[in-house]
């Protein structure tokens, strides 16, 4: 008997493997659609979708395949992806998949509307870079620098890792309901007919829903509360050097809060930082004296504890936890937290938010500007 049932196994099994095996239905990589990025915008009734991807059908040679950009549209999202396959008679692959672009209106409108699918899809991943862009997503996955596609794969590379622009860290906050999500905010710059994609600050949400960009000073400092070095630079005014153009190479903050009895927390803040000086509005002074530098540093410090000041001002009065200072409070004092959590939205904007600051400066550059 025991003879019989393992033949009746082994029987199954081969049966098994002849009409389920994976290789008998597999299909070819050129009836592959290997997508790379997609954009995703919306109008009032419809999804739009635009796809960036590798179409081996249509080789660029024998090194490289081509880059197909495709536009669709539906009702949902889901409709759309599935007109991919309508239009291009190519299966679409999305675990090669690297940025997804929200349009400014689709952001408006919600992003859990749509982003149920990069969440649950057996293909996708969910460190895929997730951004926003002003205006429709779809122009910078079409942008051309002259007659070649500017690549998804390129546009990647402009988000630092360390900055969580992606599908984990957005889906986590929104779903954690402590922090606000933020992603980084990319624009489409033309210069002399030459067109770039430039990494200009980054998108703040309440919850799932768009609330306002980040740029310029407020962006630098936010980028700094985050340790990303070398984003954009800021101009400091000194009296001895004049006008000196700065970057941060390394920042590294310390925040502990502490409970007030009969009022609200304060969040001590100690930000240290590696500041570059790079260019200078004038000939550097190469007989500069110890106490000229240490004046650069002082003007230094003033300058961005003024950034400090606005950036925690603007996001903490529009009740946004997007540097997660609920999160510090809640493992600092979690039987505080539990109490105050279900209100926290309401009480960021009432803490008191206290910063000191080291500054270690290095000059790098001697150029004028």
């Amino acid at each position: 008997m025991k003879i019989v049932a393992r033949r009746s196994i082994l029987f199954f099994c081969t049966v098994f493997l002849i009409f389920f095996c994976g290789c008998s239905g597999g299909i070819e990589l050129h009836e592959k659609f290997i997508i790379q990025g997609i954009a995703v915008d919306k109008d009032e009734e419809k999804y739009k979708l635009t796809a960036q991807a590798y179409d081996f059908q249509t080789p660029k040679d024998e090194q490289e395949p081509n880059i197909r950009v495709v536009e669709v549209s539906g009702r949902t999202l889901l409709e759309a992806l599935d007109n991919i396959k309508k239009k291009t008679s190519l299966n679409p692959v999305y675990s090669q998949n690297m940025i997804i672009l929200m349009g400014e209106d689709v952001a408006k409108s919600g992003v859990n509307n749509f982003i149920d699918f990069f969440i649950r899809h057996c293909e996708t991943r969910p460190k895929v870079k997730l951004c926003v862009c002003s205006g429709d997503a779809s122009d910078i996955l079409k942008a051309k620098d002259g007659d070649k596609t500017l690549k998804a794969s390129n546009i990647h590379d402009l988000i630092p890792d360390e900055l969580g622009s992606d599908v984990m860290h957005f889906v986590g906050d929104v779903y954690g309901k402590i922090s606000d999500p933020y992603v980084a905010w990319l624009d489409l710059s033309e210069n002399s007919g030459s067109k770039e994609i430039v990494f200009k600050g980054v998108g703040l949400f309440h919850d799932d829903v768009l609330d306002e960009f980040l740029e310029n000073d407020d962006a630098f400092g936010f980028m700094i509360f985050k340790g990303i070095p070398n984003f954009s630079s800021c101009v400091v005014k000194n009296d001895y050097f004049g006008e000196v153009t700065c970057s941060v190479t390394n920042s590294d903050i310390k925040t502990v809060p502490e409970i007030i009895e009969n009022s609200y927390p304060v969040f001590k803040i100690n930000i240290s930082v590696d500041i570059s000086a790079f260019a200078f509005d004038s000939d550097y002074k190469t007989n500069a004296s110890e106490s000229d530098i240490k004046g650069l540093e002082k003007s230094i410090e003033a300058k961005l504890g003024s950034i400090y000041e606005s950036l925690l001002k603007k996001i903490t009065s529009a009740n946004i936890d997007a540097l997660g200072f609920g999160k510090v409070m809640r493992n600092s004092h979690p039987e505080y937290f539990k109490k105050i959590s279900d209100n926290w939205r309401n009480i960021i904007s009432k803490c008191k938010y206290e910063v000191t600051q080291d500054v270690k400066l290095s000059i790098t550059g001697k150029e004028p500007i």
